[in-house]
């Protein structure tokens, strides 16, 4: 009897799972139904933020939301109002905050910042401080937080995103939320085998001042994962 109470108890567990799993869905903000994340998006996240979307809720919560680069207000936002545990920096290149000499993970990344004729990370916070004020933030929320700082490109990528639930939500970002945050999605739309269309309808400019899907970077993610070893991330425990 003890036994078949256990197999009954497991039973429903694995159907909390299943019921659980099924609810999360990806889909951009504005294809949410009138709720109050939806308005949180509408009215105060979408203004506040350069390409906010978000691209995985469950039950009205949101999971993964992605954007361009933040200020001290925009994490507020994200941490106080969306309750973002992982924060997921994207950046490749920096401001120094001490010697305010460029710093540059990559030549690509250089010629890229030559390219910029409007300097808008310097009003954005740079990564250090990006993770000196999630640092405030825990200390004054008495709240975990997460700070990552890794190349759209680094398999390790995936583990963090993969991690991401209603209670532990994460928000990956880079300089404008569009290249390589397109190129981290599309990492993570070929590690889940989406189709493409998918990927980019999700991933959509929020905002619609660009006014287009980044189709390009989306395909580099696809390209860049399926080039790599399969456990590439398999080991990794943020």
């Amino acid at each position: 009897m003890r036994m078949l109470l256990v197999a009954f108890m497991l039973a429903l567990t694995g159907l909390a799972w299943s019921q659980q799993d099924t609810n999360l869905q990806y889909r951009h903000w504005q294809d949410l139904p009138a709720s109050p994340l939806k308005h949180a998006f509408a009215e105060e996240g979408s203004p506040l933020i350069n390409n906010l979307n978000l691209v995985a809720e469950d039950s009205g919560k949101p999971v993964l939301i992605r954007g361009g680069g933040f200020t001290k207000a925009n994490l507020d936002w994200l941490v106080k109002d969306m309750g973002v545990r992982t924060i997921i920096d994207l950046r490749g290149f920096f401001i120094d905050d001490n010697t305010q000499q460029l710093v540059v993970h990559s030549p690509q990344a250089l010629e890229r910042y030559k390219k910029q004729k409007q300097i808008d990370k310097l009003r954005n916070l740079s990564p250090r401080k990006t993770e000196a004020y999630v640092a405030q933030l825990q200390k004054e929320l008495h709240t975990p937080l997460q700070y990552v700082h890794i190349s759209a490109t680094d398999p390790k990528l995936l583990t963090y995103l993969d991690q991401a639930t209603p209670q532990k939500p994460a928000v990956m970002f880079c300089q404008h939320g569009v290249n390589r945050s397109g190129t981290a999605w599309g990492m993570y739309a070929a590690e889940h085998d989406w189709p493409e269309d998918k990927a980019l309808k999700v991933f959509g400019i929020s905002n619609g001042k660009n006014g287009y899907q980044n189709k390009r970077d989306i395909d580099y993610g696809y390209r860049v994962f399926k080039s790599q070893p399969k456990n590439a991330s398999a080991s990794v425990t943020p």
